[in-house]
This record gives structure tokens, C-alpha cells and sequence, in this order.
């Protein structure tokens, strides 16, 4: 018997049939996967803390309190929706699960890039904390488009 494991398609040859199974992932990716995961959803709230601290202690930046604002409404949103998951993002596999979770990583993705570009002294963290809440984004993207 021959075992071949190519991309998660586990082909057992025997002498008298081939079978295809789906591979089943080793416990060391699955705790990766879940370290992965739980840091790019919890630095955030770490990061929008420290943005939030620089922003009240510098008076008239605008726009950096409007993406911070909106950095941070997203950022509460993908908690909320991994509490209510049903109530705020739809059922699995609906296009109102996708339509959301695409719209609030590009909205995410387009902050860092406006953070990234304006002169402002919390312009790094800002663009950082951004760029992580849409990775988390598109890691629930991943996740409900693969299971």
C-alpha cells in the first residue's frame, strides 16, 4: 500500500483500488492555525488602546480620530459578530456572510492605506492596526470560505 499526501488529498494505492481521502491536518497545524488566529484578533484591541491614548493627548487631528473611529467600529464589529454570529453576519454560506466580511476587510485594508499615507504622528500605528483588523478579516473570510 502506497500513501501519497498532496495539498490536504491523501491517495491510497493498493493493488486492487486507489482511494482519495481528505487528510486530516496534524494537531501542531491546527494550535498554529489557533495562535494565528487569536493574535490577529486580540492585538488589535491592544493597538487601538495605544492609537486612542496618542490621539486624545494630540489636539485637531481630525482625520486621524475618523479612521481610528472607523478602525474601531469594524474592530468591534468582528468581536460582536464572532459572539452573534448568525444575528450580525447571516448564516453560513449566505452572501450577506461574504458581502460583510469582504466589505469590512477592504473598508480595514483602505484605512491602513489612508493611514499609511497621511503625515501624522500616529500615522504607523494607526496604518498597523488597521492592516491587522483586516488580516482578522480576511482569516474569517478563510475560515467560513473553506469550511
Amino acid at each position: 500500500m502506497r500513501v501519497v499526501v498532496l495539498h490536504n488529498l491523501r491517495f491510497v494505492r493498493s493493488r486492487a483500488t486507489t482511494e482519495i481521502e481528505l487528510a486530516q491536518p496534524s494537531i501542531l497545524q491546527a494550535m498554529w492555525f489557533a495562535a494565528v488566529f487569536y493574535f490577529l484578533l486580540f492585538t488589535p484591541s491592544v493597538m487601538l488602546g495605544f492609537v486612542w491614548h496618542k490621539l486624545f493627548s494630540l489636539h485637531g487631528n481630525k482625520v486621524g480620530v475618523a479612521i481610528a473611529a472607523l478602525a474601531s467600529v469594524s474592530y468591534v464589529y468582528l468581536v460582536a459578530a464572532l459572539l452573534f454570529r448568525s444575528m450580525l453576519l447571516g448564516q453560513d454560506y449566505s452572501n450577506r456572510l461574504f458581502i460583510t466580511v469582504e466589505a469590512n476587510a477592504a473598508l480595514a485594508f483602505c484605512l491602513s492605506i489612508l493611514a499609511g499615507v497621511r503625515k501624522s504622528p500616529v500615522r504607523v500605528l494607526l496604518a498597523c492596526t488597521a492592516f491587522t483588523i483586516s488580516l482578522a478579516w480576511f482569516l474569517v473570510w478563510a475560515v467560513n470560505a473553506a469550511v
